[in-house]
């Protein structure tokens, strides 16, 4: 639960960027504003990273990969 930009998704994308691995990133974070707003349940909803929302990106992001595979 950190922003996108600046956050662990950061670090990690600099270490792979490193080791010149061509590996899939999928970086799940909450976007760099203001706006989500309501109980920690909604704000992980919104900002995507309910259980629900990251595993539902996730699948998305398999499928995209999959396709191109095929």
């Amino acid at each position: 639960e950190h922003n996108v930009i600046g956050g662990l998704g950061s670090v990690v994308s600099e270490v792979m960027a490193k080791s010149k691995n061509n590996i899939k990133q999928i970086t799940l974070g909450i976007a760099d504003s203001y706006k989500i707003t309501g109980d920690y349940r909604t704000i992980l909803d919104k900002a995507g990273l309910s259980a629900e929302k990251i595993y539902g990106t996730i699948k998305q992001e398999f499928r995209k990969i999959w396709t191109r595979c095929i």
